[in-house]
């Protein structure tokens, strides 16, 4: 899955799924993403998260429905977080660490 950010001014915008081409190019913007492990997935009592290095980190975990189900912050490489008490279903997990954002899908069992 490949993520493209467009910064625009003075347009109208829409976000869509589907084939664009693209023209006049007036600038690329590259994007850094945490990078980390997920663990077990699916899950179904906690989930553990592996970062690259020890930072201050914030997790949230997101539904489908675009709904914040629940935010935990750690300092450190490594969180074990319980999911026990979210239903199952399939959910985003974002990780925001350093300025950076890494986002990864993970059922819930």
């Amino acid at each position: 899955m490949s993520q493209i950010w467009i910064n625009s001014t003075n347009s109208w915008n829409n976000l869509d799924r589907g084939t664009y081409i693209y023209t006049n190019t007036v600038d690329v913007c590259e994007t850094d993403e945490v990078q980390f492990t997920l663990f077990p997935n699916p899950g179904t009592d906690n989930i553990n998260i592996s970062l690259e290095r020890e930072s201050e980190t914030t997790i949230s975990v997101v539904d489908m429905q675009g709904k914040l189900i629940m935010t935990e912050r750690f300092v450190g490489s490594q969180v074990s977080i319980d999911v026990k008490g979210i239903p199952s279903g399939i959910y985003l997990l974002i990780v925001q660490s350093d300025g950076k954002t890494g986002t990864t899908k993970f059922v819930k069992d």
